[in-house]
């Protein structure tokens, strides 16, 4: 059975703040097209 991740991102002026449920993990990433590339590749692992 898959378990479903919830990712919450907040978005401010120089950075994203991303919280994953129900794991309980949560970073920052900053909004550089690089870092949100990396972001992406986070989530998709």
């Amino acid at each position: 059975m898959e378990t479903l991740i919830y990712v919450g991102i907040d978005v401010s002026k120089d950075r994203l703040d991303v919280h994953l449920r129900p794991l309980g993990e949560s970073f920052t990433c900053g909004q550089s097209a690089p870092e949100i590339d990396g972001l992406v590749v986070r989530l998709q692992a």
